[in-house]
């Protein structure tokens, strides 16, 4: 019995040994089938992953990437393309709305490169006519104080400082103290109100000479509406000043010497008029004396040549009528062949004396009476 059960003993032991033996490789076997399983069916997961991650990036991240690197060729100032619409309605909108901004982009950047060129030129065409002015006028500004603020190249050049010795300092550092203070009031007064001022100034330059200037003078107003800064705009006139200075000195010369003509006159004819009136009178006492018809005809001639000689003497003499243009000429009715017959006969002797022999001829003389100034015309 003890040999059945050492028998029945040992077959359990081996058949523990087989199970032992046989389980790991049924385990190895089913570890293999499961590895197998695992991988297809990993593969059969993965492949849809794939195609899912590949729709949504498609549909979603691509999109995405499109739009931030359009963005950031914005940022760096290029011109990319406008972004296609996606049918996603979010995607769709967000490159409805990049599109929308690079459009006003462009339309803003375009208006301000018009903007920039029309700045451009208005610069351009304000710094031409500054260069312009520059030549050609003395300029100069002022605050309320008369504190000069800005000055050009004339300024220095006409005044002879330099801008570091005028730039802060008052504007009476080049008053010549010609004009009284009423002068510069009644100026100031002018332009605080508002006003633009006109007028000659002279000023003193560095060297103590003295300069004319031709200055208009304008209220600059702030953006507030209120005067702070005086703008004035010179033109040197001081060639004009001396010209008419020297013309000015003439013309009191000429009319000192007019004045020294005119006494001049005024004496001679005093002393000229004495004796002729003492002719006249002669004369005249004379053709009341006994004479024969021949003697009172030829006293008549010398008394009417030294009444006319008179008249002109008259005429002459009066300067002072004929520079006003207030000579007066008679108007009456007279007989000319009788003053032209008189004429001849006062003229004879003197033709005489010379030989000559002077000739009437009124063949011509159509009219007897005419209207005029015998005197003169004698």
């Amino acid at each position: 019995m003890k040999q059945g059960s050492a028998n029945a003993i040992q077959r359990r032991l081996t058949g523990a040994f087989l199970l032992v033996g046989i389980i790991p490789l049924l385990a190895l076997e089913t570890a293999r089938w499961l590895g197998g399983g695992y991988w297809l069916m990993l593969l059969l997961c993965a492949l849809p992953m794939a195609l899912l991650a590949y729709y949504l990036a498609s549909r979603f991240a691509r999109p995405i990437v499109r739009v931030n690197r359009t963005v950031e060729a914005l940022i760096h100032h290029q011109d990319p393309p406008p972004l296609p619409v996606s049918r996603c309605p979010e995607l769709g909108s967000l490159a409805r709305n990049v599109n929308s901004m690079m459009t006003s982009r462009k339309q803003f950047e375009q208006r301000l490169r018009a903007s920039e060129a029309a700045a451009r030129s208005t610069l351009y065409e304000l710094n031409e006519r500054q260069r312009a002015l520059d030549h050609h006028a003395i300029v100069g500004i002022t605050d309320l104080r008369g504190d000069i603020v800005y000055i050009n190249h004339k300024f220095e050049q006409i005044s002879g400082f330099g801008a570091a010795e005028l730039l802060g300092n008052n504007h009476r550092i080049i008053n010549s103290g010609t004009h009284p203070k009423a002068f510069f009031r009644d100026m100031y007064r002018i332009i605080c109100r508002g006003e633009v001022w006109h007028g000659d100034i002279c000023n003193r330059a560095k060297n103590g000479s003295e300069y004319w200037v031709a200055t208009t003078i304008v209220p600059l107003r702030n953006p507030a509406g209120d005067v702070d800064r005086f703008m004035s705009l010179r033109t040197d006139i001081t060639e004009q000043k001396q010209a008419q200075e020297r013309l000015r000195q003439a013309l009191d010369a000429a009319e000192a010497g007019a004045r020294a003509k005119s006494e001049f006159l005024a004496t001679m004819s005093h002393e000229i008029r004495t004796p002729m009136n003492g002719v006249l009178g002669m004369l005249g006492l004379l053709t009341r004396t006994e004479l024969n018809d021949d003697q009172r005809h030829q006293a008549r001639l010398a008394m009417e040549s030294a009444e006319s000689l008179l008249v002109i003497i008259n005429d002459i003499l009066d300067f002072s009528k004929i520079e006003a243009g207030k000579l007066e000429i008679d108007d009456i009715d007279f007989d000319l062949p009788s003053m032209l017959g008189d004429f001849a006969e006062a003229m004879a002797m003197r033709a005489q004396a010379k030989h000559l022999e002077l000739v009437l001829d009124l063949t011509g003389l159509t009219q007897s009476m005419v209207r005029g100034d015998p005197g003169r015309l004698r």
